[in-house]
């Protein structure tokens, strides 16, 4: 029996996403053992300040407040493989650290959860407060409020997925709070009806993602490890799902293309079906204060996902060319 390793966060989210990871490398492989060893990284420790503030305060930037203790203990050998929300990881990893695989995406859209019932999002009443620690979503539902005449406000929130949860139920000026489709069900909260905490209803509403696009990598689970670890690839390629690979890697190319960071707000939205992979991309821009923020955002651009990976990085090119453009 050879027994791997798998280093995780300790939140409710990240040890489903290790315990989905074990149970695919143990199906698909015999005399295999995965053992899960949870790691405390900088971002779980200081959830007292926003992620700007994590980051300036340690040094660490570009993501790696979830993945710098990691990434650590797969220098030491504590660990073998190391699980992360893609989303977490930086667009460009250090040379000694390689992505080896990525599971089967799953929802790529952004809910928000509200304290009353609405028909639609839109729906929210003006002057509503709406959290989330992204700053992403925070630029995008402002910007979408103002197509639509609307002042909204965003609050800055930290803590795992129930706890930001529990914020939402307990506090009483915040009125919205978006997060993950893919975490929320992850979970198993529901999301196309009402569910209550602390005795306060509280109302999913899906946003549409050809409208709030998700950030690059959304949804998806990625598998990192040492790049001298070769004897691990061929284990780790049984897991991986191509269609999903075919379509972060193209997202994460267009990141590393803007030199975007965690705190670049860019959304990107990509279609993969029947074996064509469509996407736009959407970079958001500070406004000077008392003005709008402004938006680019590309035209859709499509081509055939199992092409080399060569003709997805020129797909990644032209969107970046068509954002430069329009900023």
């Amino acid at each position: 029996m050879t027994t791997i390793k798998l280093g995780t966060r300790g939140s409710d989210l990240a040890l489903y996403q290790a315990y989905h990871t074990k149970a695919q490398l143990e199906s698909q492989l015999t005399g295999i053992n995965v053992e899960i060893i949870i790691i405390h990284t900088t971002g779980d420790k200081r959830t007292d300040v926003s992620l700007n503030q994590v980051a300036k305060q340690t040094g660490v930037f570009d993501k790696g407040v979830f993945i710098k203790e990691l990434e650590t203990a797969l220098i030491n050998q504590d660990i073998d493989i190391a699980v992360h929300s893609l989303k977490d990881l930086p667009s460009e990893l250090e040379p000694e650290f390689h992505l080896a695989s990525v599971l089967e995406r799953a929802n790529i859209a952004d809910i928000l959860i509200t304290k009353q019932p609405l028909e639609q999002w839109s729906d929210l009443p003006n002057g509503s407060s709406v959290a989330t620690s992204s700053v992403r979503r925070s630029q995008q539902w402002l910007w979408q409020a103002q197509q639509i005449g609307k002042e909204y406000q965003t609050i800055d929130i930290r803590g795992n997925v129930p706890t930001r949860i529990a914020k939402l139920a307990n506090t009483p000026e915040m009125n919205g709070l978006i997060l993950a489709q893919a975490g929320l069900e992850r979970l198993e909260y529901p999301t196309a009806n009402s569910f209550e905490v602390n005795g306060v209803a509280l109302y999913p509403h899906i946003l549409p993602p050809q409208q709030f696009l998700p950030a690059a990598g959304q949804g998806a689970i990625g598998i990192e490890i040492l790049s001298s670890r070769t004897d691990l690839q061929p284990l780790l390629d049984t897991i991986t799902h191509q269609p999903t690979l075919q379509t972060v890697e193209t997202e994460r190319h267009i990141l590393k293309l803007l030199q975007a960071g965690c705190h670049t707000p860019i959304g990107i939205y990509s279609d993969y079906t029947d074996e064509q992979l469509s996407i736009t991309a959407e970079l958001f821009a500070d406004a000077p204060e008392g003005s709008s923020n402004t938006q680019a955002s590309s035209t859709p651009i499509t081509t055939q996902a199992s092409k080399p990976i060569s003709q997805r990085l020129e797909l990644a090119q032209t969107i970046v060319d068509q954002l430069a453009q329009l900023k």
